[in-house]
């Protein structure tokens, strides 16, 4: 019989309104509220990745100080024949430097990537393997990045069919699980001007779409408000980090009070089984 409780830390993708989920993890911590299991999609992965495998939230933070979209993304846009207009190769380097050759199923927490086969239609859960390779498969945003190839499956973006992938944590047997959805408050663009307005308007129209038809898998929603920045404004760090601290913290006395309840009745479920096992002696 399990003597503590499972806690699932949830984080949705949200390119880069993710980085409020540093600013969440910052306050869970805080307050003695570490996860047993990370579940993310695309950025969600990648900062549920990183804390999975031990990175640290400062460490993160200089990762994401570091990042630029010209950096990254190797385009090329004369190849048609290519899978994507970027190999993700640089991205690639990118999280071998912060991940090296750690194995997910080698770390204390358990961590699940959400892709999707875009061969089989069907959502993959990568629960083994390398780091590297599953966040690279969760973050191929289609036709952006070309798709990663495991065995047969072609994977693309998790948040093709699960945005806030709350389900799994709740098929895992959680028995607290806080999810984070950072795309839920994001305004759409009215003036419609360029590509990037049509992707990012029709990114945020599905993913909250798909969010609402999952229903409630989780016992406590974090929705940081994220109305002053862009899908692709990768430079207000700050900005995203201070909302999702902000939106943690006005429920976070909810979330230790529920801790602690549902512990008190674990215990005293194992108190009582003890007695009923020294009464059969």
């Amino acid at each position: 019989m399990k003597d503590k409780l499972k806690i699932a830390l949830v984080l949705g993708g949200g390119a880069a309104l993710g980085y409020a989920h540093l600013g969440v993890i910052e306050v869970l911590e805080k307050h003695d509220i570490k996860p047993d299991i990370v579940v993310g999609t695309s950025m969600g992965a990648m900062i549920g990745g990183a804390y999975a495998a031990g990175i640290n939230v400062s460490e993160m933070l200089e990762y994401a100080r570091q990042f630029k979209i010209s950096q990254f993304l190797d385009f090329n846009i004369i190849k048609f024949k290519k899978c994507g207009l970027s190999s993700g190769k640089n991205i690639t380097d990118m999280l071998e430097k912060a991940f090296g050759d750690k194995k997910i199923e080698d770390q204390s927490i358990q961590f699940i990537a959400v892709a999707t086969d875009i061969i089989s239609k069907e959502e993959v859960h990568i629960k083994r393997g390398s780091f590297v390779k599953a966040i690279r498969a969760s973050i191929s945003i289609p036709v952006v990045f070309e798709p990663v190839k495991i065995g047969k499956k072609m994977l693309v973006d998790g948040g093709i069919l699960n945005q806030v992938p709350a389900d799994i944590a709740k098929k895992l047997g959680a028995d607290l699980i806080i999810a984070v959805n950072v795309t839920s408050n994001y305004k759409t663009v009215n003036q419609v001007e360029n590509m990037i307005d049509v992707i990012e308007n029709v990114a945020v129209v599905q993913q909250q779409v798909l969010f609402d038809l999952k229903g409630k898998n989780y016992n406590f929603l974090i929705e940081p408000e994220l109305t002053e920045m862009r899908l692709m404004d990768f430079k207000k760090i700050d900005y995203a980090i201070n909302s999702g601290k902000q939106a943690t913290e006005k429920i976070i006395n909810e979330i230790v009070a529920f801790k602690k309840t549902k512990q008190e009745k674990l215990d005293k479920k194992i108190q009582k089984t003890l007695e009923m096992q020294k009464s059969k002696i």
